[in-house]
This record gives C-alpha cells, structure tokens and sequence, in this order.
C-alpha cells in the first residue's frame, strides 16, 4: 500500500515510558501505517509520500477510532 502523507510531529507523540517520543506518523488512506521516528517512516516508504511539518500543530482524528 502506497502511503499518502508523512507528518512530521517534532516529537509530539508520547509512546509510553518505555519509548521515545514519535517523530512521524504514516498515513494511507483511512489507515494509520506507523507512529514512530522519522528514520522508520523513511524505511517503509516507496518515495512517493509527501512529508508535512507539522511545526507543533495538533492532529486531531475525526470519526471512528478502532482499537
């Protein structure tokens, strides 16, 4: 599946005590691909994803929220 956008957090998502901050978050389509660091978006990227800075705005999901 190809991913659509790559938003680039400055490290705004919290993954819990045993984990660094995200960096990025992958989206394709309705689905979120990864949370994590921009070295792990970049890994699972074909170079077709276009990256957005957030530059501190929040990311607030609309709709269903699935487990």
């Amino acid at each position: 599946m190809t991913h659509l956008y790559t938003l680039l957090t400055d490290g705004r998502i919290d993954r819990g005590p045993d984990r660094p901050a995200a960096t990025a978050l992958v989206i394709a389509a309705d689905t979120v691909l990864l949370v994590g660091t921009d070295a792990e978006a970049a890994a699972i990227s074909r170079g077709d994803s276009m990256a957005v800075a957030l530059a501190g705005a929040e990311i607030v999901p609309t709709g269903d929220l699935e487990p």
